[in-house]
């Protein structure tokens, strides 16, 4: 187990790490997860080196509890479920940017009910590559990949911008 630290735990100057461990009453380990940040431009919407402030909170893990995926995620060769959603004044963030987290809630609430009768999602990866923002048309599209395990796509514009693309698996 790590020790809590505030700020990351590992970066490279442009990508920060962060690791996270989900512990019950008890102790007992529940859950892990590693997300990665950049800061960006807001105005050139292009990324920028991390802060002094930031790189000094000390970027000293080699091991994270998860190993840090850098492959892509597989082309998405047909879609068996899709949704369309408007993005609503709910699911923004303080920068009137959809919330990361409703990225996740619209990937696994729009399977039918039966593709996610396998129980619980027990695993979930996602890269966020655009924004959107208050009423924005969205497409969630899912490929059924095998029992239990979907790709995840989500667009704009008709399909023509990449938001964000993931995996899940359901046990």
């Amino acid at each position: 187990m790590l020790p809590y630290k505030p700020g990351p735990s590992s970066g490279d100057g442009i990508r920060a790490f962060r690791d996270y461990e989900l512990r019950n009453s008890e102790g007992n380990r529940i859950g892990v997860g590693v997300s990665q940040w950049m800061v960006l431009d807001t105005q050139k919407r292009r990324p920028v080196r991390m802060p002094k402030e930031i790189l000094e909170m000390g970027l000293d893990v080699e091991n994270h509890l998860l190993s840090v995926e850098k492959s892509t995620f597989p082309k998405m060769e047909s879609v068996d479920y899709k949704s369309n959603v408007t993005v609503g004044r709910q699911d923004l963030d303080m920068n009137n940017h959809a919330n990361n987290v409703k990225y996740i809630e619209w990937m696994i609430s729009y399977l039918p009910e039966n593709a996610s009768s396998h129980g619980k999602c027990s695993s979930i990866n996602l890269q966020y590559h655009a924004e959107c923002g208050l009423g924005d048309e969205i497409r969630i599209e899912t490929q059924n990949l095998s029992p239990g395990k979907f790709l995840h796509r989500i667009t704009k514009n008709s399909g023509e911008t990449l938001l964000a693309e993931g995996f899940s698996e359901w046990e």
